[in-house]
């Protein structure tokens, strides 16, 4: 091993070590590393220059040891000369970009597919016949599978998966009408558009509800402008 590798491997093993000091991370690193030829390891530190690959780190699920830390996270990034605070660039309607005024805690979290794995933790609704007379959403043990978060949304659409958002929200959200038609197109064609649909989908119930609670109220509101 030539003295250029050996310095970049050592480093690389000393700050994934110093990241999650208490498991065998470090370890692991100089493994994946050492076995490399010298052409297997000069092109991986080319993936690495040009971000198409990544040192990795090894949490396994319930090891409170493997857990990260942002308090060390920050205190290495510090002594790395590390920032992962960076600014955003962010879709707009118009199909525009704008760069966020404020920075960002940029970081790549460790994936837990077993979570996503457990069987008492999937909910399948048996159909979808049971609905709330106000929103017009499935809901009780028998029709209800699941639900879309605010803060599930706010990352969709940081995504640029505008689609699915209104598929969850309008179609699947409460609009009855447009359920309807979307599963009807799905029957017969074997596909749906929401941009077809949409102009025939009628109101989201919940939105109906909520405007009619403001209008009570004495209250104006957009909700139902287009």
């Amino acid at each position: 091993m030539n003295n250029a590798r050996k310095a970049a491997t050592d480093l690389a093993v000393e700050f994934i070590g110093k990241l999650l000091p208490k498991t065998n991370n470090a370890e692991l690193t100089r493994q994946r590393l050492d076995r490399l030829t010298d052409k297997e390891f000069e092109e991986l530190m080319h993936s690495f220059k040009n971000e198409k690959d990544y040192l990795q780190l090894f949490s396994p699920i319930g090891d409170d040891d493997a857990r990260l830390n942002m308090d060390n996270l920050h205190k290495v990034g510090h002594e790395y000369g590390i920032s992962f605070y960076h600014k955003i660039w962010m879709p707009e309607e118009d199909g525009s970009w704008e760069l966020s005024n404020k920075e960002a805690m940029i970081v790549y979290l460790p994936i837990r597919v077993q979570q996503q794995l457990i069987s008492k933790k999937i909910s399948i609704p048996k159909d979808n016949n049971h609905v709330d007379f106000y929103t017009g959403q499935a809901t009780g043990p028998i029709s209800k599978g699941a639900r879309v978060s605010y803060p599930e949304v706010n990352m969709l659409l940081a995504m640029g998966l505008n689609k699915t958002v209104e598929e969850m929200m309008h179609f699947r959200g409460g609009s009855e009408k447009g359920m309807r038609l979307l599963e009807q197109s799905i029957s017969q064609m074997g596909r749906a558009s929401a941009d077809a649909l949409k102009p025939y989908s009628g109101e989201v119930g919940a939105t109906l509800m909520l405007h009619s609670y403001l209008t009570a109220m004495m209250l104006k509101s957009t909700l139902l402008q287009k």
